[in-house]
């Protein structure tokens, strides 16, 4: 038996911010993430950072979930729509990255007034980069964007996409 291939180790993140940076005391049960001061026990962290952000690639880095959401340039209706295809393609091809993508609007039917992304990644800086190679981001069509750690409340819930 190859014991080496059983050997795994787990870099706890906290399921919030996912530092991997915590506080404990011998008198408490709990771990305090020292980024964001959410307490947990040992156990529910070993359970959420397993289920929730950590994903081991090939090369053992650690990707981290991201939502990122795009505000668009009033009056660049015709931006969009002349760069939609690249866009759809270059999601295609970056879908490691970018699993989730879509336009937001307020109303069915209504121009989209930006957009939004489930991502994946090994860090913000990652995401910065990937951002400005999209089509619509070099035609100028992002007023602004904003990039949040994400952490996926109850894991085993049903995926919807």
């Amino acid at each position: 038996m190859d014991a080496e291939k059983y050997n795994r180790a787990i870099t706890l993140l906290c399921p919030t911010c996912g530092s991997s940076q915590f506080s404990h005391s011998e008198e408490s049960a709990l771990f305090t993430c020292t980024s964001c001061g959410r307490e947990t026990t040992r156990d529910e962290l070993i359970r959420e950072s397993g289920e929730n952000q950590q994903t081991r690639s090939q090369t053992d880095q650690i990707t981290m979930l991201f939502a990122i959401i795009f505000t668009d340039k009033l009056g660049y209706e015709e931006v969009r729509a002349r760069h939609l295809q690249a866009h759809i393609n270059w999601l295609e091809q970056n879908k490691e990255l970018v699993p989730v993508g879509g336009s937001l609007r307020h109303e069915i039917g209504e121009t989209p007034i930006g957009g939004l992304w489930i991502a994946e990644a090994e860090s913000k800086e990652q995401l910065e980069n990937l951002i400005r190679s999209d089509p619509f981001f070099i035609a100028g069509l992002r007023e602004s964007y904003e990039i949040f750690h994400w952490s996926k409340a109850n894991a085993q819930r049903k995926v919807l996409v």
